[in-house]
């Protein structure tokens, strides 16, 4: 009930045009103030009943957790058309809290893969990947880290190519020339997999049916591009191991993992467009290598957790260069 009532006053402040809206408590009662410009503010009291689940689903949908303060934190909501864009602030307030919600006027820029922030030799992998035939390429970060922006590059990047491609979307915010999009579905998955298609992006992998479905549109010569919450690339290849198929059919598909964070742009000659970007990627791009497919099927059906740091070592070995390191880089560049 909550999340459709979130939907609705999205839908009422997006109509009215509405710079943003402010969630605070007066006199016990829960007020949202809608601000739009050149008139007063509109005010909404919300139901009693309804005050602890609305508050709840706001931060489920926005996958902060109970109790936890953000600023400007960069947030997306989805309905029939696309998505609402916005940045979230929750501050406390007089043993509450305050919820200030900034809309975003239109869809973040479109960027290609040069403009994301990857490093030259992680730039080429990602490249090379696209001239792959088949295989699973799982672009991870945690919710809110850029992950959608990295998704939506690789798909600009096979929109230029002659191949048919399909994306499943979740969050559908782009229509893409030489892309046929479609909603993230298991029908759907079932249409594309019964037709000629030969590349497949999916912005849905943190559904258990859409990452099986995934693996094994891989394993059937496609070539699979999916978005899956992950906080690291070891987080992300435990949860393909989790995944109910055969771990001979996972392993020989799954190419590359990547992962990545948002930093804060400090202006440079070096970059074009800046004006029009507050933030830049930090990435880790994992080749999944024969040594590692060993070692993971060697451990099968143990606690990966148990020896990250025996596989974070191979890993290291194998060429492997983290975030942390991506984020040293930037800083000694002056970029963040």
């Amino acid at each position: 009930m909550s999340q459709k009532i979130i939907t609705k006053i999205f839908n009422y402040a997006n109509t009215e045009g509405a710079e943003h809206l402010v969630i605070h408590k007066h006199d016990n009662r829960l007020v949202l103030d809608c601000f739009c410009p050149g008139t007063d503010k509109q005010s909404l009291i919300l139901p009693k009943r309804l005050e602890k689940e609305f508050l709840s689903s706001l931060r489920k949908i926005t996958s902060i957790a109970p109790d936890e303060l953000v600023s400007q934190k960069y947030c997306k909501l989805p309905h029939k058309n696309g998505c609402r864009y916005f940045y979230l602030t929750i501050l406390p307030e007089a043993g509450s809290e305050k919820v200030i919600i900034n809309f975003v006027k239109k869809s973040p820029t479109l960027w290609r893969l040069s403009q994301l922030g990857l490093q030259r030799a992680d730039l080429q992998t990602l490249k090379k990947s696209l001239a792959r035939k088949s295989g699973l390429v799982l672009i991870s970060s945690p919710e809110g880290s850029g992950k959608s922006a990295t998704l939506n590059a690789l798909l600009l990047e096979m929109g230029d190519s002659s191949r048919s491609a399909y994306a499943l979307m979740k969050y559908r915010a782009y229509d893409i020339p030489g892309i046929t999009t479609m909603g993230s579905n298991p029908r759907n998955w079932d249409k594309i997999m019964k037709i000629d298609s030969q590349v497949i992006y999916s912005d849905d992998l943190d559904n258990a049916e859409s990452l099986k479905e995934a693996c094994q549109a891989a394993a059937s010569g496609r070539l699979v591009f999916g978005a899956i919450s992950a906080e690291n690339c070891l987080v992300a290849i435990e949860k393909i191991m989790a995944c109910p198929l055969p771990l001979k059919l996972k392993l020989d598909n799954l190419k590359i993992i990547t992962n990545q964070r948002l930093a804060v742009l400090k202006r440079s000659k070096r970059l074009k467009n800046q004006h029009q970007r507050k933030t830049i990627g930090l990435f880790e791009v994992l080749k999944v290598s024969p040594a590692v497919r060993e070692f993971l099927i060697n451990h099968e059906g143990q606690n990966l957790k148990m020896h990250q740091e025996e596989l974070a070592k191979l890993i290291l070995q194998d060429g492997f260069v983290p975030l942390a390191s991506d984020r040293q880089q930037k800083t000694r560049d002056g970029l963040i």
